[in-house]
């Protein structure tokens, strides 16, 4: 597994944006309606946290799983890709006192490649605090320590000690990144 520390790209304007809009006083909570039509239960799943369509195929991910999963319309397993290697119980989960708690993820273009970005939830200091490029395509997927970014959005947040920033949610669209582009200067400690 590959390891990189820097790169260049505008997603920390995005997340400081996000993060600064957060610090600030709620206002009055808006009230929604849930209707479910149907639901379906994959025991194999552990939680579906991040979820990208890509190609008209679902791609999931959990918090305490080790791999992607491919989907189909009965949210079947068609594929697994292997994220990391997590030690995994009888279940197939990764113990919750080890689990990277992915909690996100979206499609990103970088360099001219596709990659599944996914995310730790940054709830536990180092162990959570990291992301991984899966690459769409095939080849070595690359695990990304995000410690510095997430705590430049705690300090950002205005946040104690005691205070856990978790992220949750991605942008679903994807998102394109060259790291020649200009109008990209912001310095990302966590991509290649």
């Amino acid at each position: 597994m590959k390891t990189n520390k820097y790169a260049t790209m505008g997603l920390l304007s995005a997340l400081a944006l996000l993060t600064n809009t957060c610090a600030h006083a709620a206002t009055a909570p808006e009230s929604f309606t849930f209707d479910i039509a149907n639901s379906t239960i994959n025991h194999n799943l552990s939680s579906g946290s991040g979820m990208v369509m890509h190609n008209g195929q679902l791609i999931v991910t959990g918090d305490d799983s080790p791999w992607l999963f491919t989907v189909n319309p009965d949210f079947k397993i068609e594929k697994k890709v292997m994220i990391d290697h997590f030690p995994v119980n009888k279940h197939n989960r990764i113990n919750h006192k080890t689990k990277p708690d992915f909690e996100s993820m979206t499609l990103i273009h970088y360099n001219h490649q596709p990659y599944y970005f996914v995310i730790g939830s940054g709830s536990k200091k180092t162990l959570r605090e990291n992301a991984y490029l899966v690459p769409i395509k095939g080849g070595e997927n690359q695990k990304l320590s995000l410690s510095n970014l997430y705590t430049t959005l705690h300090q950002a947040a205005g946040f104690t000690q005691a205070e856990k920033s978790i992220l949750k949610g991605l942008p679903t669209p994807p998102i394109r990144f060259s790291s020649s582009t200009e109008a990209m200067k912001v310095r990302m400690p966590f991509l290649p």
